[in-house]
């Protein structure tokens, strides 16, 4: 019998394992850690991460990213419940970073995956 959540690996990198995506970089294929690559949240200082996390969050409920933006109204398709626990969170993430004066705002490379 087999797994179903056991999945085999699409590739094989240069290094001998098995994964799923690879990177070209520099004229050849190679697996993230074969090139240290990072996620972008550990690029991130602590309040950056914070700042990273609310502002997908706001894009989540239909709203801009900035914090400085009013939170949007409840989208009516979503649950009260649900619209009051992400308000919640971003009021628990939001508070010790309204203090910080940015100097650049977040890429918007960060926010593809979120928005589309």
């Amino acid at each position: 019998m087999q797994n179903r959540f056991w999945s085999p690996a699409s590739f094989v990198c240069q290094c001998g394992y098995g994964v799923r995506r690879l990177f070209f970089r520099h004229g050849s294929l190679a697996c993230r850690h074969c090139y240290k690559l990072a996620y972008a949240s550990q690029q991130q200082d602590v309040i950056t991460r914070k700042r990273l996390q609310a502002s997908k969050l706001r894009i989540m409920l239909g709203g801009l990213p900035d914090i400085r933006e009013p939170l949007p109204a409840k989208p009516k398709w979503k649950h009260h419940r649900t619209y009051n626990k992400v308000r919640k969170e971003l009021d628990k993430l939001e508070a010790p970073i309204k203090t910080y004066r940015f100097k650049k705002p977040l890429k918007t490379q960060l926010f593809a995956y979120h928005i589309g």
